[in-house]
């Protein structure tokens, strides 16, 4: 959306006239949601994704338990939600997959922590291994920092070893302030060994 990150702009898209990105690509969108059962979410979301036509939707910080039933998160045009609660105070996330595609909820690759999901999605006969995981900004003892790297070394190893024509990350992992375009962002301590981390994988 910007020239070599050199001209940032805002994203700003009108669905007036239907979705303007192209419907044969493989679309993933991500939200960090803070609460999926706020006033209008769901409503909203069912909106985008009917009119963007996305394959998988990725949400964070859905906020939900095991006491709210996945049928009543349902988006039209989609499986019922994968979920990795943690509770309705923080956390969570959930995938969306449209109905028309097959998927592959791999769990015995996730790992516990983090809310981590990972879905393999086949689409025109290629396989996309989608992941999403939640790491808290609250988390701040280089304790929690050394756990946090461990587990995505861990992911990444798997994910580098897995069968799949494509690996996505979609994700909130409170780290990355040293790539602001504009100093208004203080960094944070995990700006200097978690981008490093995720680039030797290839991300």
């Amino acid at each position: 959306m910007s020239d070599l990150d050199d001209l940032p702009q805002s994203v700003n898209v009108n669905f007036e006239n239907g979705s303007p990105l192209v419907d044969e690509d493989f679309l993933c969108i991500h939200y960090n949601i803070n609460s999926i059962r706020a006033e209008g979410r769901l409503d909203e979301l069912t909106q985008i994704c009917n009119t963007l036509k996305c394959d998988c939707l990725v949400l964070t910080e859905t906020k939900i338990d095991e006491t709210i039933p996945s049928n009543l998160l349902a988006i039209d045009g989609y499986h019922l939600p994968l979920r990795h609660d943690r509770n309705i105070h923080g956390g969570g996330t959930i995938i969306y997959i449209a109905d028309h595609l097959t998927y592959k909820h791999q769990t015995s690759l996730q790992i516990d922590q983090f809310e981590h999901l990972w879905v393999d999605i086949k689409v025109k006969g290629r396989i996309y291994a989608v992941n999403a995981l939640y790491r808290p900004s609250t988390q701040t003892s280089a304790q929690e920092y050394e756990t946090f790297l461990a587990a995505a070394d861990n992911v990444l190893t798997k994910l580098s070893n897995h069968s799949a024509d494509t690996s996505v990350f979609l994700s909130d992992m409170n780290f990355g302030n040293c790539y602001s375009k504009s100093p208004i962002l203080t960094p944070k301590p995990l700006d200097s060994s978690a981008p490093e981390l995720f680039q030797s994988f290839g991300f």
